[in-house]
């Protein structure tokens, strides 16, 4: 199993310093016995694939990818422990403090979405990984994607969610020269 400082060298640099200061952030305020850890960045495909069979995800990790799927990571997810034990209940005071600590951070929290409620799960907002792939594409980086941007990553907008705007090829080559 992966340390929590492998997890944070797997993610994108952007997202590494905001959730490592949600962490520090929700760690000064939790109660005796209370811990969490980061327990996911980069997910494999046969990974993402086994959670959508299980009704865990909507990406099914071909056709619709998740943002755990790229390299570096653009999604994290944590375990909000009380005396050892998981906190699965989504309604805890634990995982609302999770929420405000990564969204002050400029991050995307899954608890407040509609549809699948996914408490442990932070990411890189749409807005902002157009601008990522703008930057590392070296087009201007206003975060709207249009022509210029398109041209530069090679592919279209692919719509859906998740990553929709490229293919895990196109951001490895961006991010990796």
């Amino acid at each position: 199993m992966p340390t929590e400082h492998e997890h944070l060298d797997a993610m994108h640099p952007w997202l590494r310093e905001r959730v490592a200061a949600a962490l520090a952030e929700w760690r000064a305020t939790a109660a005796v016995g209370e811990t969490i850890r980061l327990v996911e960045s980069v997910r494999s495909t046969a990974t993402q694939a086994k959670y959508f069979s299980e009704g865990r995800s909507k990406a099914d990790g071909v056709n619709k990818l998740s943002l755990h799927q790229f390299s570096p990571a653009l999604a994290a997810d944590v375990a909000v422990m009380r005396g050892g034990k998981y906190v699965a209940n989504a309604s805890d005071p634990t995982w609302s403090r999770w929420g405000k600590a990564a969204q002050s951070h400029g991050l995307e929290w899954g608890g407040a979405w509609t549809g699948i409620v996914d408490c442990p799960h932070v990411q890189v907002a749409v807005q902002q990984r157009v601008r990522l792939a703008q930057v590392a594409a070296g087009v201007d980086a206003d975060g709207v994607w249009g022509p210029a941007t398109e041209r530069a990553v090679g592919g279209p907008f692919r719509g859906g969610s998740g990553w929709e705007r490229m293919s895990l090829a196109a951001w490895s080559a961006l991010e990796h020269g």
